[in-house]
C-alpha cells in the first residue's frame, strides 16, 4: 500500500475516531441529559404532587377561613346584640340608680329634717319640763303661802290641797254662809280677805270659784244657790283687790259631791265652796302648740 493511501486511511481513521469520540461524548451528554430530564420529570411530578397537596390544603384553609369569617360575623352580630342589650340594660340600670339616688337623697333630706324637728322638739320638751317644774315649784310655794295665811281656820272649815297642777281651797258652808243664804258672814269675810291678800298681786293665776250643795231641796234652787254663792265670793275677792279678769264663778249644785249624801256628815262635806287656782299656762301652751 502506498504511503499516500496509508496516510489517507490513517487520516480517515483519525477522523472517524474523532467522530466516534464526538458521538460517544454526545451519547454521554444525551444519556446525562436524559437522566437529568428524568430527574427533572420526577421533581416535576413531586412538585405537581406537592402542588396538588398544597392546593388541597389551600382549599381546605380557604374553606376554614370562610367558615371562620362566617363565625366571626355571627360572633360580631351576637356581640352587637349583646352590646345593644347590655347598653340598654346599662342605660336602664343607670336611670334606676339615678332614681334610687334621688329617692335616697329625698329620704335623707326628710330624715335630716325629722332629726332637726326631733332635736327642736327635744329642746322644747326640756324647756317645757323646766317650765312645768318652775310652775310646780310656784304652786308648791303658793300652797304653802295660802296654808300659812289660813292656818287659823280648822281643818273642818278649810282645806288646801294640790291636784293635777291646781290648788284647791275648799271652804265649808258654815265658814262662809248661813243655811240657804248667799250672804257672807264675818268669819267668811275674814278668810276671804286673807286669801285675797295672797292672790291680788298674782297675775299668773286663774281663779275659778265653784259653789256646791248637798242633795236636799229642789235641784233648781240648789243650782241657783250654788251660783249665787260663787258669785258673792267672786265679788268679795274683786273688792279685795283680785283682778276680775282672772275670776270666774260657777255653780255646781250637788253634781260633784266629795262624799255620799246619805249621812249628815257627808252632806256637810258636800256643802262647800271650792276656790280653784290654776297657773296661767300661756307660755306652756305656746310650747305645746309649737310642738
Amino acid at each position: 500500500m502506498s504511503s499516500k493511501k496509508y496516510k489517507e486511511l490513517e487520516s480517515e481513521n483519525r477522523r472517524q475516531s474523532s467522530q466516534i469520540r464526538s458521538l460517544e461524548l454526545a451519547k454521554s451528554k444525551g444519556e446525562k441529559a436524559a437522566d437529568d430530564l428524568a430527574d427533572t420529570r420526577q421533581v416535576l411530578r413531586n412538585t405537581e404532587s406537592e402542588l396538588e397537596e398544597l392546593t388541597a390544603r389551600y382549599n381546605g384553609l380557604q374553606d376554614s377561613y370562610e367558615e371562620l369569617q362566617q363565625s366571626y360575623k355571627e360572633v360580631l352580630d351576637q356581640n352587637k346584640d349583646i352590646l345593644d342589650i347590655t347598653s340598654r340594660e346599662k342605660s336602664n340600670l343607670t336611670r334606676e340608680i339615678n332614681l334610687k339616688e334621688e329617692a335616697l337623697n329625698e329620704k335623707e333630706q326628710e330624715l335630716n329634717e325629722k332629726l332637726e324637728q326631733i332635736s327642736e322638739s327635744q329642746r322644747k320638751i326640756v324647756e317645757l319640763e323646766a317650765r312645768l317644774e318652775q310652775e310646780k315649784q310656784l304652786m308648791d310655794s303658793l300652797q304653802t303661802t295660802i296654808s300659812n295665811a289660813l292656818f287659823v281656820f280648822g281643818p273642818s272649815d278649810l282645806s288646801v290641797e294640790q291636784r293635777d297642777g291646781k290648788i284647791y281651797v275648799s271652804l265649808s258652808q258654815k265658814l262662809l254662809f248661813d243655811k240657804n243664804s248667799d250672804k257672807l258672814d264675818a268669819k267668811g269675810k275674814n278668810a276671804l280677805s286673807k286669801l285675797a291678800e295672797v292672790l291680788k298681786d298674782r297675775e299668773d293665776l286663774d281663779v275659778v270659784v265653784e259653789g256646791h250643795t248637798d242633795v236636799d231641796g229642789d235641784p233648781s234652787y240648789n243650782w241657783d244657790l250654788s251660783t249665787r254663792r260663787a258669785t258673792t265670793i267672786v265679788k268679795n275677792l274683786q273688792n279685795a283687790g283680785v283682778n276680775p279678769d282672772h275670776l270666774t264663778a260657777a255653780g255646781r249644785a250637788f253634781y260633784e259631791p266629795v262624799a255620799k249624801n246619805d249621812t249628815e256628815e257627808g252632806k256637810s262635806l258636800n256643802r262647800r265652796t271650792e276656790i280653784i287656782l290654776s297657773p296661767k299656762m300661756d307660755q306652756v301652751m305656746e310650747l305645746f302648740r309649737s310642738n
